[in-house]
């Protein structure tokens, strides 16, 4: 196989940093301050530089993530106008061109012609395999706001016990807020974490293990937020990794109580092998 293959594949490479395994070891590392979307407040420039505006023609449709410098994650059910969908990275405030906050001013967003669609194959609602992947045309170019976040490549009951011993996880996205409207400003917000039977018992929702359930009355994702990253800090060897645990599926069409989340845990093969056999495609 050509040595070009080589380099691509280093993207799926199952990267040690301690005994914590990466899909991208380039991914954001960095401890930041983050804000305590409803009930959440602005994020502060530069705390989520993976986040994804996935628009038509300039209309907000979806969030995602950018999980390699190639790839972004999102939610399966987020992409049903294909012909017509980009993927802007680089985004906190959707009506200026030029963001500036205490933190300093950020380099213009970018958007990104999709090169193809990957929703799980098995999708058909959302209530199951509500996840996606998206094939940028042109790779990505770190700069302060564009940096993937960290996939945790493990997929064992080991970790799924420590996911599910989180007590809190952050949203963000430009969804609606308490005024009902679309966010022109990215919003941040924490959610508790919750018993699966609770999103089951108290709203009847299909949560299994393939699903994380979170919120509460005050703070909860809401309509827009979908295909957002449910994230959480993980530290290992000494390094705080924003990790990507979750990916913002459904709940109350009022905005209220619970949300649930499809379980990235549960998708890492297909993940792995999507990235690898597109990538492969690409230098044959």
């Amino acid at each position: 196989m050509k040595h070009a293959v080589t380099l691509l594949l280093a993207l799926v490479a199952c990267h040690a940093v301690g005994s914590l395994r990466l899909l991208e070891r380039r991914c954001s590392s960095k401890s930041r301050s983050q804000r305590r979307l409803i009930g959440g407040l602005d994020s502060e420039l530069f705390s989520t530089p993976w986040m994804a505006y996935l628009h038509r023609n300039g209309k907000f449709v979806c969030a995602g993530s950018l999980i390699t410098y190639r790839f972004v994650l999102t939610a399966a059910h987020c992409i049903p106008y294909r012909e017509e969908l980009a993927v802007r990275l680089g985004e906190y405030d959707a009506r200026t061109h030029t963001d500036c906050r205490e933190q300093g001013c950020a380099l213009p967003a970018q958007d990104f012609a999709i090169e193809s669609f990957h929703p799980h194959p098995s999708y058909t609602t959302i209530t199951h395999y509500d996840i996606a992947l998206l094939k940028l045309k042109t790779q990505v170019v770190e700069q302060k706001n564009m940096t993937p976040i960290c996939i945790v490549l493990d997929t064992t009951d080991t970790w799924q016990r420590y996911v599910d011993s989180i007590e809190q996880f952050s949203v963000a996205g430009w969804g609606k807020t308490e005024t009902g409207a679309l966010s022109h400003v990215l919003k941040a917000a924490n959610v508790t974490q919750v018993e699966r039977y609770s999103c089951l018992a108290d709203y009847g929702y299909d949560a299994t293990e393939n699903h994380i359930c979170a919120g509460d009355v005050v703070r909860r994702a809401c309509e827009g937020d979908s295909g957002g990253p449910l994230v959480a800090t993980v530290t290992n060897a000494r390094v705080d990794f924003k990790v990507q645990l979750g990916i913002v599926s459904y709940g109350e069409g009022t905005c209220n109580g619970l949300s649930v989340f499809t379980n990235v845990r549960s998708y890492i093969p297909w993940i792995v092998d999507t990235i690898k056999n597109h990538n492969e495609q690409e230098t044959d």
